[in-house]
């Protein structure tokens, strides 16, 4: 086990003893004792589903396993998560009562483990509770679900899956009247688009995204949209453009922003002038990135690269190429 078993299962014990005399103080049971199974954890976690299943309603053994996945997760136990999803899978299959909590549940796990970037194949789980989501017409739920999948697949560089899923989530989405859910799945689509050359879908949806984040006060999020627009209006030859979203961004980044904001708004602002041939004004704003991506905290790699390539005159699409990867790297996507 990959964890003190003492504390795995001082945990387990807690949790049952909570569980089981929620609905009834006076029941009686015995919790078992991992070397009672000579600390095999097999053995000893089908003992606890055991007890729980015999002794909970269904009701509450589902809820039981909801919070025994956030153990799981927790002491880092991928083969109680992997049980915990089959469990769920056969109280599914056993009663019709339970359409809708089943497929909740796998979202709520699945949200867990995208969250803590579990190693465990919690995709086939949420796929399954989609389809469940669809029959009952239950909008809100697929939605996230076919969001979260866009997402994982997305951070994975798994693009035409995060392209299919994303655009379920925005379909489901249409119909729902929640300006921050719709946001999150524009600018995830916006960010998919990007990476593939879809440039025009990918502005439009960066565009929409960025009205409804402005509203929200989401500042942050607007910052590394507006990075993502400005490198689609250079690259459309929208100098103009670029200049006025790279200055939006820096005096946003003087309020909301980081240290690495700034200075991808300064070398932003070195690579325009260096693409309309102003290399006076494009040394000062290289060299005012340079100084904070000195510091090791602010440092991003590629940027050094971008910084001699400005300097040394190589020609728009090498500059363009380093620019696109220092976005990414500095907007964690790849």
């Amino acid at each position: 086990m990959s964890v003190n078993e003492n504390d795995f299962e001082h945990k387990i014990t807690l949790l049952l003893k909570e569980k089981l005399t929620s609905e009834n103080p006076k029941v009686s049971f015995l919790i078992p004792k991992l070397n009672d199974f000579q600390n095999s954890e097999d053995l000893y976690i089908e003992s606890v589903f055991y007890l729980a299943q015999s002794k909970m309603s269904k009701k509450l053994f589902c809820k039981f396993l909801l919070d025994l996945g956030s153990l799981s997760i927790s002491v880092n136990s991928e083969f109680l998560l992997s049980n915990i999803f089959e469990k769920l899978t056969s109280l599914a299959n056993e009663t019709q009562n339970f359409q809708n909590m089943i497929p909740e549940s796998y979202l709520e796990l699945s949200t867990i483990c995208y969250k803590y970037n579990v190693k465990f194949n919690w995709t086939i789980y949420l796929k399954s509770a989609i389809k469940q989501f669809i029959y009952l017409n239950n909008k809100v739920s697929a939605c996230q679900s076919e969001l979260l999948l866009g997402k994982y697949y997305l951070d994975n560089m798994k693009l035409f899956e995060a392209e299919l899923h994303l655009e379920n989530s925005y379909v489901h989405a249409s119909n729902l009247i929640e300006p921050e859910t719709n946001s999150k799945i524009e600018f995830e689509l916006g960010r998919v688009y990007f990476l593939l050359a879809k440039y025009d879908l990918s502005k439009s949806f960066f565009s929409c995204s960025l009205i409804n984040y402005y509203r929200l006060g989401n500042y942050p999020v607007v910052i590394e949209i507006n990075n993502y627009l400005t490198l689609l209006h250079i690259n459309a030859n929208n100098i103009p453009e670029a200049l006025k979203v790279i200055e939006k961004n820096l005096s946003l980044n003087k309020v909301f922003g980081n240290p690495k904001n700034l200075a991808f708004g300064y070398i932003s602002k070195s690579l325009v002038y260096s693409l309309t041939k102003d290399s006076k004004l494009s040394l000062i704003f290289s060299n005012l990135a340079q100084k904070i991506y000195e510091n090791p905290s602010n440092n991003i790699v590629n940027a050094d690269k971008l910084h001699d390539g400005i300097h040394s005159g190589l020609n728009k699409e090498k500059l363009m190429t380093l620019y696109r990867e220092l976005l990414l790297k500095s907007n964690k996507v790849a």
